[in-house]
């Protein structure tokens, strides 16, 4: 498609409605970024069992076939939150990821489901609840 339209010269392009662009960080910024964040996972402490809830073993293959429809626990800056394992990406800068739905959220989150961040102490864990349809 093409747009016709006819650019001003003499426009003043100083003053855009377009926001600023993040400025880059540092690495001194990222690392100083990364060790707060760091820090308030760990200040929410280890995924705690509620309501008779099991956490299960690493799962011994991570396909979508396996645990598509599954809960999970994931740990965030402000706590556990169980969400629902939707599917994963197929393709692009975040192919691998898994789209967790959870309850507290309309939105999708992808989230890099890997075994070394499996555990209680950890990022994240598969809840013994049946699997959803």
């Amino acid at each position: 498609k093409v747009y016709d339209f006819e650019l001003d010269e003499d426009r003043d392009t100083t003053q855009s409605s377009l926001p600023n662009p993040e400025p880059i960080e540092t690495d001194q910024e990222r690392r100083t970024r990364e060790e707060s964040e760091r820090a308030a996972l760990a200040a929410v402490g280890d995924y705690k069992r509620e309501g008779g809830v099991n956490v299960e073993a690493v799962p011994a293959e991570m396909s979508i076939k396996i645990i598509k429809g599954r809960y999970i626990a994931h740990r965030f800056e402000t706590g556990w939150e169980v969400g629902m394992i939707k599917g994963v990406e197929g393709r692009g800068k975040n192919k691998g990821y898994f789209s967790v739905k959870y309850k507290t959220d309309k939105n999708l989150w992808l989230h890099e489901l890997d075994v070394e961040s499996y555990g209680v102490d950890k990022a994240w864990v598969l809840l013994d609840i049946p699997k959803k349809k």
